[in-house]
Parts: C-alpha cells; structure tokens; sequence
C-alpha cells in the first residue's frame, strides 16, 4: 500500500457566513460543548478535516490512475 501524506499549512484565516437548518446547529452546538471548544472552533477543525478527508482521497485515485 502506497503512504499519500499531506500537509496543511494555514497562510491566511478567512471568516465565513454559512447557513445551516436548526437541527445541525444545536447538534454541532452540543458537540462542541461536550468537547469543551467553542462551536466556531469545531466547525473549523470539521470543515479542515473533510477538505484533508478529500484530498487524500482524490491523491489515491490519482495515483491508482498513474495521473500527474
């Protein structure tokens, strides 16, 4: 199995507006609660993990395909 390692590094920060139904909010809300960050901060930490989640994924494809 070939090892695709990524790295993050974080030149600017951005703020978004996003809108989310109720139901997402308190569930995030609560999670972040029992986490003990805030819920921008989970959010934030969520939103970078599917975009890492993404782009291994798609680098594995990649290499499966011999792609440059």
């Amino acid at each position: 199995a070939q090892r695709i390692e990524t790295t993050t590094e974080i030149t600017a920060v951005k703020r978004i507006n996003v809108s989310v139904p109720d139901e997402i909010h308190i569930r995030a809300k609560v999670i972040a609660v029992l986490r003990g960050v805030t819920l921008s901060e989970y959010l934030e930490r969520a939103i970078e993990r599917i975009c890492t989640d993404t782009i291994k994924k798609r680098a594995r494809r990649c290499a499966q395909k011999n792609c440059r």
